[in-house]
């Protein structure tokens, strides 16, 4: 069983994910995150299965993501539709997905596991990035 499905993952900070398509890849499985006309996010597999184009290429119109080959179209559900007419013709996999003190965590649909929410008050920041030092180095 992959660790995806047994566990939440932190893969972005919230303020990456806009409604342009996001790619991530976590467990060996690639994601596409994006935000809804509304502000919600999605998290889908990357590729289209008609014809494994990967939606992150695509664009983001209303609560859908359009695949740039075909301009098939997926709802955060995983539904596809033909870009010709609103008849349901295919399904990629969608994830849970939530936002939790400015980080985008996702698990598989079959995990019924709830995010585990931390007290933020009393949490020391262990390790901030500072590329300037780094360099210095």
């Amino acid at each position: 069983m992959s660790r995806l499905n047994q566990n939440w993952h932190p893969v972005a900070e919230s303020r990456e994910i806009t409604r342009k398509p996001h790619k991530v890849e976590i467990c060996q499985t690639e994601l596409v995150l994006f935000r809804q006309a509304d502000g919600t996010l999605a998290a889908l597999s990357n590729r289209c299965p008609h014809r494994q184009a990967q939606l992150s290429c695509g664009k983001v119109r209303g609560d859908k993501i359009h695949c740039p080959y075909h301009g098939w179209n997926y709802d955060a559900d995983g539904n596809g539709y033909t870009p010709k007419n609103s008849v349901k013709k295919l399904h990629t996999l969608s994830f849970k997905v939530q936002e939790y003190l400015g980080i985008v965590w996702v698990t598989s649909k079959d995990n019924e596991q709830e995010l585990d929410v931390l007290d933020p008050n009393g949490l020391t920041l262990l390790y901030k990035s500072n590329r300037s030092a780094r360099r210095a180095l």
